[in-house]
């Protein structure tokens, strides 16, 4: 492949010089045998052509999505930090922004502009986003903003408890009260504080959490003690540190002992430990050949069975549940959430006991598939010995990547069990609790 350079690339390597050779006989660059096509040699040339904000224009005014995911791959790649940029991506994503179905390609615009840092009119522009009628593209709007925490961001996030969706979608209450967290202000922890109160189940936890880091009190899901200790602590009150209103995507989870110490207005049932506040949730059970390994005489899925019998027992009444079995294929209780009166739990339980541990493990299509038991599901909780050997990905990486983009929006916890999993197992099950809002526990 032989390419021409245009010159200011000439003169930044040859000085003075540059001016006569580059007049006299041009200049050439050829890809190295040994450098695939689109490699760094590509990287030089693609690099010198300057920003054309009409060509990204024209992509998004049109139909073809390949089009447009392609001019951004190109902004990506080559000009991210061209100060025309950010205006096209903005023009482009003001004129679509409306829809009611918005184009993964406007997600992306959407993720791109708010990464542009020297430009004053981005986190007004990403604001007005929230009004958008996607509620995706609120959500994306929400996650830029709790990044960047701009100062007049907060009113906007917070006023969101009243959008219409608010009440009913559980991924946009978990982002909102996740982003107004970012901020080290009294006025979040008022937000919070009236939060806890409202909110029941996982996201009651997950406020919880918040409280917990920002004011340094634990008083977890009892919402009578939050409101009675703000209302004499409120006037000039200040976050516990500099660092509260920093967090990751694993929701501010503390460590384990303080998770496992966080208050509550009735006793907690837990699976293998891990603490359950979900009212909506799904039991997630690996029953391959591998779940027969024994230890003392106990094998992984009599182990399985008598906790799950115990979490299960141990589930409110206004909780609902589903138990999910895989291995090749999905083994489910009812195929849908049922409520935790004794007669499901009775039966569930019956359920439970009849499994039996055979074949290969499919982890990727049974979570993926899980995901969309319910539209309102809270958490996940996965056992598994982390060890994926079939299914249409089977790469544990490619795992973790693919359901944390399911889960986007849908902001489900997803805690997972690793029953005497080691090595990459455990760190494949480790990341996929950690990048989904979740909490590892690794088991014998």
């Amino acid at each position: 492949m032989v390419c021409r350079q245009p010159f200011e690339v000439a003169l930044n390597h040859l000085g003075g010089l540059a001016i006569v050779v580059f007049l006299m006989l041009g200049t050439t660059c050829r890809v190295p045998a040994d450098e695939p096509r689109g490699g760094k040699s590509a990287r030089i040339v693609a690099k010198t052509r300057p920003f054309d904000p009409e060509k990204l224009l024209r992509a998004f005014r049109g139909r073809r999505e390949e089009a447009r995911l392609k001019a951004l791959d190109e902004i990506e790649r080559f000009h991210s930090d061209e100060s025309r940029v950010a205006s096209a991506l903005w023009q482009a994503i003001e004129a679509s922004y409306n829809g009611k179905q918005a184009p993964d390609s406007l997600l992306r615009a959407i993720r791109l502009y708010g990464q542009i840092d020297d430009d004053d009119d981005v986190p007004a522009h990403v604001v007005s986003l929230l009004s958008a009628a996607d509620p995706r593209i609120v959500l994306a709007a929400i996650d830029i903003l709790a990044t960047r925490r701009p100062a007049t961001a907060l009113g906007p996030l917070m006023k969101l408890r009243e959008h219409p969706l608010y009440p009913v979608n559980y991924g946009l209450r978990h982002a909102v009260v996740s982003a107004v967290a970012r901020y080290d202000e009294a006025a979040s922890v008022n937000f919070l504080v009236s939060a806890v109160a409202s909110l029941d189940g996982q996201l009651k936890y997950v406020v919880a959490q918040h409280l917990t880091r920002l004011t340094g009190q634990n008083f977890g899901g009892r919402s009578e003690d939050w409101r009675r200790w703000w209302e004499g602590n409120q006037t000039g009150f200040r976050v516990v540190s500099a660092s509260a209103a920093t967090g990751s995507r694993a929701a501010g989870t503390l460590a384990h002992a303080a998770v496992d110490s966080t208050p509550w207005d009735y006793d907690v049932p837990r699976f293998f430990n891990t603490p359950i506040y979900a009212k909506r949730l799904v039991f997630v059970i690996d029953i391959s050949k591998s779940m027969l390994s024994s230890v003392d005489g106990v094998t992984r899925l009599d182990d399985a069975q008598q906790q799950l019998d115990g979490a299960i027992r141990g589930l409110p009444e206004d909780a609902w549940f589903e138990i999910i079995a895989y291995n090749e294929s999905e083994h489910a209780y009812k195929g849908k959430l049922v409520q935790a009166t004794p007669v499901e739990k009775s039966g569930a339980i019956r359920f439970l006991y009849s499994l039996n541990a055979a074949g290969q493990t499919n982890i990727y299509d049974t979570l993926a598939n899980v995901l969309t038991v319910d539209p309102d599901l809270e958490a996940v909780l996965l056992l598994s010995d982390g060890d994926p050997n079939l299914g249409s990905i089977i790469d544990r990486a490619t795992i973790v990547q693919r359901i944390t983009q399911q889960n986007a929006v849908l902001r489900i916890s997803i805690d997972t069990i690793g029953i005497d999993a080691q090595g990459a197992s455990a760190e494949f099950l480790k990341g996929l609790a950690a990048a989904n809002f979740g909490q590892f526990r690794a088991s014998r």
